[in-house]
């Protein structure tokens, strides 16, 4: 293994430590429902709905017959898991860390290949920090879908930037990406993929053309 290799594997992994220590900051942070560094309890948002239905589930009742809110499935579902790991919103605290770390990484990974290793790691985390703009006391619809959706976003970066040189096939594995992403939404709330659908549509289309 040569210097630079070595140093470039170092400067990774502390890049991983940084992010997963911005992203538990974050979390802990701007998550004022579930986050213990609040003990006040701010359950006055959708949150409080969420985790009660989640709670409900959980302990055994059933979402839409015992307990009830407009929302789709999913977002009750991640509740309710949060519930049976740990018995309280803690639970839900620490999916929300894995979640938004593996959103960091995520763009960590993409912004590294566009800007290279070091710009590529501030404007991941400046990512990360404008989120607070829109957390809306965190445990919301739209946290949970930012993975499948980042990553769609990626996808079709990466097909983009082939086709810019005349290689227009579209591996299948990034259909995968756009389908969790739609069915994740489809089963919160459909709205947080309609960048996903428009960029697969255009895609379709110039496919189409280029066939």
């Amino acid at each position: 293994m040569t210097l630079a290799n070595a140093h470039s594997k170092s400067y990774a992994a502390l890049s991983v430590v940084v992010l997963l220590a911005v992203a538990t900051a974050f979390v802990a942070g701007m998550s004022l429902t579930t986050s213990p560094c609040y003990t006040d309890g701010y359950m006055n948002s959708d949150s409080a709905m969420f985790q009660i239905i989640g709670k409900a589930w959980a302990e055994g009742h059933l979402p839409y017959a015992d307990v009830w809110d407009s929302k789709g499935p999913f977002i009750f579902w991640i509740n309710a898991l949060g519930y049976r790991l740990t018995g309280s919103a803690l639970g839900i605290f620490l999916l929300q860390l894995l979640n938004m770390w593996a959103v960091a990484l995520i763009a960590w990974r993409w912004m590294t290949r566009v800007y290279g290793p070091k710009t590529g790691l501030g404007v991941a985390l400046t990512g990360v920090l404008a989120l607070g703009w829109n957390y809306d006391m965190g445990n919301t619809i739209a946290e949970y879908t930012l993975v499948p959706i980042l990553l769609s976003c990626r996808c079709v970066w990466q097909w983009c930037c082939g086709a810019d040189r005349g290689r227009w096939r579209h591996p299948a594995r990034y259909a995968v990406a756009y389908g969790v992403a739609v069915a994740l939404s489809l089963l919160s709330r459909l709205t947080n993929c309609v960048g996903v659908c428009i960029a697969v549509a255009c895609i379709m289309v110039a496919l189409a053309y280029h066939r």
